[in-house]
């Protein structure tokens, strides 16, 4: 089923970007051109999630493609990132409007792409990097906020400044206060 829905979908594809089907099967369906590659991929067997990669061919670098659809989005600041980041069906049997929807959605937003712009992949590659560090740099803070939550309790006050300073900038109004407290009771 995935085949013909992708295949009808996305017949953009061949016709503006030269694009040929090389794969076709219920899991995935691949385009290529000589330079660019889109997949569209649907797990019907465990999750029934539906989405779109794309990615320059020859490619072996790992912070080079794939690229998922709603990283595209994001990047392009796109208000649909979020439907497509979470895109998935009830069933094994996939909506063709969802389909069309990821069609017309990297159709719109991904054109430098599909054209095969190695600045806009190195653009989509740097707001992907970005994200990591901001993904882990909030994952430190909760780490911190949590310990300097057990030394506030303890009254180790030279431990909150410890775990909160290296965060000062991006704590919330309340936790600066913290901070300053501990600092002068420390």
């Amino acid at each position: 089923m995935l085949e013909n829905i992708a295949k009808q979908a996305f017949a953009f594809l061949t016709g503006d970007y030269g694009m040929r089907v090389v794969t076709a099967n219920s899991n995935v369906v691949r385009f290529e051109s000589p330079s660019v590659f889109v997949e569209i991929r649907f797990d019907y067997a465990r999750s029934y999630e539906l989405g779109v990669e794309l990615g320059l061919n020859g490619v072996e670098d790992r912070h080079e493609p794939p690229f998922n659809l709603a990283e595209v989005l994001r990047e392009k600041q796109a208000p649909e990132a979020d439907y497509v980041a979470h895109l998935q069906m009830s069933s094994s049997v996939i909506d063709p409007d969802s389909m069309n929807k990821l069609a017309l959605l990297l159709r719109h937003y991904a054109r430098d792409l599909l054209e095969g712009s190695k600045a806009s992949f190195a653009r989509i590659a740097s707001h992907r990097d970005s994200e990591v560090l901001e993904f882990d740099q909030a994952r430190r803070l909760r780490a911190a906020l949590a310990e300097s939550d057990n030394a506030w309790n303890a009254s180790d006050f030279a431990q909150v400044v410890l775990q909160l300073e290296p965060f000062a900038s991006s704590l919330t109004p309340s936790q600066a206060l913290r901070l300053r407290i501990a600092k002068d009771r420390s």
